[in-house]
C-alpha cells in the first residue's frame, strides 16, 4: 500500500481565512483500511474523486460519503473513516475563523457534522465543486478552489481579535488560560467565550484541550522514541495521568491503544503545506 500527499499553503490574503489545500491519492486493499478519528479543531470542505470513503458514524453502519462534504470540528471520536480501492481526494483546509469568515456560517452548527456541499452552501457551492471536478491535477485543483475562494473575499467578514487568540491556541499547541486571552482583548471571560463559540464552534477551553492533545500526538509521531510522559509535560499536561485522561475523552482510547489503531498513513497538519510526501 502507498499513498501520495500533497499540500500547499493558501496564497497572499487568503491565507489569513484558509490554511491550505492537500490531495491525497493511492490504492488501498479492498477489504479497507481504517482510521479511527479524535475529536480536532479542523473545519474542512473535502471532495472525493474516486472511490468515495466509508464512514462509520457512532457505531452505526458504514456509508459512502458524498462527492464533496463539509466538515467541521468534532468534539470526540465519532466517526472512523475506511480507505478501499482507489483513493483520490483533495481538501480545503480552513483557519480556526476562516468559514465562518468566508460564508457567515454560525459554526456551532457545524460542530459534530459532515453534511453535503450544496446543504451548507447551497447553490453558490456548485462552481467550487465543478472547477474541482474539472481540474486534472492537484496544482490546477488547488488554483481553482483558491481562485473561487478568493472572489468571496470582498463579502467576507471582517476579522477579529478572537481569530488571533484561536490561531495562537492551534499553532502553539496549548491550553491557555481563558482569563488571561480574555484579559489581553478587554473583555469579560463570558464575552470572550460567547465570541469565540460563535466564529469557532466550541468554547475555547475545549478547543485548547483539543489542540493540546494533537500537539503530543504529532510530537510523538515525529519521534517515537520519546516516552509519552515527557511529551505531555512539554504540551503542558500536569501529569501523565492528566494526558491519559483527556486521550481516552477526546480519542476515545489511551495513547498507545490509539497508535496501533492508527495506520501508517501519511497526514498533514495546517502548519505543513509544501512537499509531496510518500509512505
Amino acid at each position: 500500500m502507498q499513498t501520495k500527499l500533497y499540500g500547499r499553503r493558501a496564497r497572499g490574503p487568503l491565507g489569513r481565512l484558509v490554511a491550505g489545500f492537500r490531495e491525497r491519492s493511492g490504492v488501498f486493499p479492498s477489504a479497507g483500511v481504517g482510521l479511527p478519528l479524535p475529536a480536532r479543531t479542523e473545519q474542512f470542505i473535502e471532495f472525493y474523486l474516486a472511490e468515495p470513503y466509508r464512514v462509520r458514524v457512532d457505531g452505526a453502519a458504514p456509508e459512502p460519503t458524498p462527492e464533496a462534504v463539509v466538515v467541521g470540528p468534532q468534539t470526540y471520536r465519532r466517526a472512523e473513516i475506511n480507505f478501499a480501492g482507489e483513493v483520490l481526494t483533495f481538501t480545503i483546509h480552513f483557519r480556526p475563523t476562516g468559514f465562518h469568515r468566508l460564508f457567515g456560517m454560525d459554526m456551532p452548527q457545524l460542530v459534530n457534522q459532515a453534511a453535503p456541499l450544496r446543504d451548507v452552501l447551497g447553490s453558490c457551492g456548485d462552481d467550487l465543486r465543478s472547477a474541482v471536478f474539472a481540474a486534472r491535477d492537484f496544482q490546477e485543483r488547488a488554483e481553482a478552489a483558491e481562485a473561487w475562494l478568493y472572489a468571496r473575499l470582498d463579502i467576507a467578514r471582517t476579522g477579529a481579535a478572537v481569530d488571533t487568540a484561536a490561531w495562537s491556541i492551534v499553532r502553539f499547541g496549548g491550553a491557555p488560560r481563558i482569563a488571561d486571552l480574555a484579559a489581553r482583548l478587554d473583555l469579560s471571560e463570558r464575552q470572550f467565550t460567547r465570541a469565540f463559540t460563535a466564529r469557532v464552534g466550541m468554547g475555547p477551553k475545549l478547543f485548547g484541550r483539543i489542540s493540546r492533545l494533537h500537539a503530543v500526538l504529532r510530537a510523538q509521531a515525529s519521534a517515537p522514541e520519546r516516552a509519552w510522559t515527557e511529551l505531555a509535560l512539554e504540551a503542558g499536561y500536569f501529569d501523565q495521568a492528566h494526558f491519559i485522561r483527556d486521550c481516552r475523552l477526546l480519542a476515545g482510547a489511551p495513547p498507545t491503544a490509539l497508535i496501533r489503531e492508527t495506520p501508517s498513513l501519511p497526514m498533514l497538519s495546517t502548519s505543513d503545506f509544501s512537499k509531496p510526501r510518500l509512505a
